[in-house]
């Protein structure tokens, strides 16, 4: 039954569109594991590190996904989750404009705010496309939950790629891309559908 239930499921253009946001690199916070390792570069000690990287990053993190709640429920949460990745990137980005502690602080605090903002879109998104079935919903959970699993390795990945060819500019600027990649595409996607169904308030599916 669990099975029948996962083909009808998968058979919907809606999940296929949504797993392959989940498996995309929006907001994959990949760089999260990388900032410790390039704090040197910036000016920042150990004891820097170990605050905005630790409790007080925790705090940011829940913090950014607390704000996702402030988001109407009807938005279409493929565009809401497409956005938090664009997000996701201004903060990369912003880790850019310089080698200085405050650039460090400051870009860090906006990645975590951004991350944490985008986890909970995601998770937002696995709920929206998973799908009716009596026995199989657990399953279909945890298999939409571990497609979030496989950016965070290929933007991990791709990041440090980045950095071993253009440094730190390199690192920011390759975890940006992805998100802003996919932005432009579910923008453009959405747009095409709004003007071919007619108006719609912002935001709705």
């Amino acid at each position: 039954k669990i099975g029948r239930e996962l083909v009808t499921v998968f058979r919907s253009r809606r999940t296929l569109w949504g797993l392959l946001l989940l498996a995309s690199p929006v907001s994959s916070g990949a760089a999260l594991n990388l900032l410790p390792a390039v704090a040197s570069h910036y000016g920042v000690g150990r004891a820097g590190v170990m605050w905005v990287n630790g409790v007080a990053g925790g705090l940011v993190l829940s913090l950014g996904s607390l704000l996702a709640t402030l988001l109407p429920g009807e938005w279409d949460r493929r565009v809401t989750y497409a956005g938090a990745g664009f997000l996701n990137a201004l903060a990369s980005l912003s880790l850019l404009a310089g080698d200085s502690p405050s650039v460090y602080y400051g870009g860090t605090v906006l990645y975590l705010l951004t991350t944490g903002f985008g986890y909970a879109r995601f998770t937002a998104l696995v709920m929206d496309v998973l799908g009716h079935g009596e026995h199989g919903a657990g399953t279909r959970y945890s298999l939409f939950l571990a497609a979030g699993n496989l950016p965070i390795a290929y933007v991990l990945w791709l990041d440090g790629q980045g950095y071993q060819r253009f440094g730190t500019h390199g690192l920011f600027g390759a975890d940006a891309a992805g998100n802003l990649l996919v932005f432009a595409v579910v923008t453009a996607a959405w747009l095409v559908r709004r003007k071919g169904i007619g108006q719609k308030p912002l935001g709705l599916s």
